[in-house]
């Protein structure tokens, strides 16, 4: 099979890039790294593509942003559309079999919530959200709806991995990192691995939007597993003066942090698979 796949240097990018290429697909990547197949940066250009492909994947997005992930910034949720607009402008003149775009849960803008399923109404509560959700329209609007796969990920943990995941671990390595004990929030985890195996095994059949998770675990489990050392563990009860402080001293970034970490926020898979 032939794999186009935007954001080739991204972390999902990257990973998907290598490992189809191992299992013996061809693949293109493009993006604007010099690493790239294609070179162009497509927050500000786009480049016509020549060759068909059979499967096109656009994990190019702006990601890793504080501001973009916290709030809303015109600006950045203009650039992540256009990365989207010029993408489709560079394979306007190609045939494929499939176009998966990698979204997010974060279109729901949920802090807790338990086996959450698609049909849950989608409010972006950050500009990640919102361009996530405009791009997913976009696409929608661009193509039959046979053609389309939009994956809509949690947490994805893997080699590498980036974002909130490689925070925590950076915490827990320099004895930062602070959970409340007895602690059972869940949350849904993908792990890169089981994303490449559904998109080589399961894909080409699908269409339509949908959750793809790995499993279900408890958040301090989980951001335990990440390092030998252990983290600072502050008694639960701790957890409402915690959040009055932050309401007082509006410290909305703490108060964001606490919700996360102690709400359970799990997803249903849509699809059957592994």
């Amino acid at each position: 099979m032939k794999y186009l796949i935007s954001g080739g240097q991204g972390f999902l990018g990257s990973y998907l890039a290598k490992n189809l290429s191992n299992s013996g697909h061809v693949v293109k990547t493009i993006g604007r790294s010099k690493e790239n197949d294609i070179v162009v940066d497509l927050s500000q250009n786009f480049f016509k593509v020549q060759s068909n492909f059979d499967y096109i994947i656009h994990a190019a997005s702006i990601v890793h942003n504080e501001l973009h992930n916290r709030s809303f910034s015109s600006p950045i949720i203009m650039t992540d559309v256009l990365i989207t607009e010029n993408f489709l402008k560079s394979i306007s003149e190609i045939k494929f079999k499939k176009f998966i775009f990698l979204s997010s849960v974060s279109v729901y803008g949920l802090n807790g919530g338990i086996q959450i399923d698609t049909n849950q109404p989608t409010l972006p509560s950050s500009g990640y959200g919102l361009s996530k959700l405009i791009n997913e329209k976009i696409i929608g609007k661009s193509f039959n709806y046979e053609k389309v796969l939009i994956l809509r990920l949690p947490l994805v943990n893997g080699p590498n991995v980036k974002g909130n995941i490689k925070k925590a671990k950076e915490g827990l390595i320099r004895g930062k990192m602070i959970l409340f004990n007895h602690n059972n929030a869940l949350k849904s985890i993908l792990e890169i691995s089981d994303l490449l195996n559904f998109i080589d095994n399961y894909s080409q059949k699908l269409n339509g939007i949908h959750h793809l998770k790995s499993y279900d675990v408890e958040f301090n489990k989980f951001v335990s597993s990440l390092s030998c050392k252990k983290p600072i563990l502050v008694p639960f009860w701790a957890i409402k003066w915690c959040i009055k402080i932050c309401l007082m001293f509006k410290l909305k970034k703490l108060h964001r942090i606490i919700l996360k970490s102690t709400l359970s926020l799990t997803f249903k898979n849509t699809v059957e698979w592994n």
